[in-house]
């Protein structure tokens, strides 16, 4: 059965009322409610989703910017290599390695 974009919506905005803003944000994605689904992740403070939403998009300068804001270190890296900005991807690169390892270390 096919929803209608209004049920959809209803169903998000009945998620989000009881906290399952994650998962309103996932329905809102699976179906290609993009930006909606970016205001969610974003609530959410889900990086890895708005970055991966962001370079679906083609908005890979946003896709960098979120992956960096989350510390998600390697995700921005590649991003970086994307936009030909190969010394920012090998600083990013290092940084994750430096994270990693501090991980590591304290487990």
């Amino acid at each position: 059965m096919v929803s209608s974009p209004e049920t959809i919506r209803q169903k998000i905005t009945q998620l989000v009322k009881i906290g399952e803003v994650d998962d309103a944000a996932r329905l809102a994605e699976a179906e290609g409610l993009l930006e909606e689904a970016l205001e969610l992740y974003k609530k959410a403070k889900d990086h890895r989703s708005r970055g991966r939403i962001y370079e679906k998009l083609g908005q890979l300068e946003k896709a960098l910017s979120v992956y960096e804001e989350g510390k998600l270190y390697d995700l921005a890296a590649g991003v970086a290599e994307k936009l030909g900005l190969k010394e920012k991807a090998s600083a990013l690169y290092v940084k994750h390695q430096k994270a990693v390892g501090q991980y590591q270390f304290v487990r």
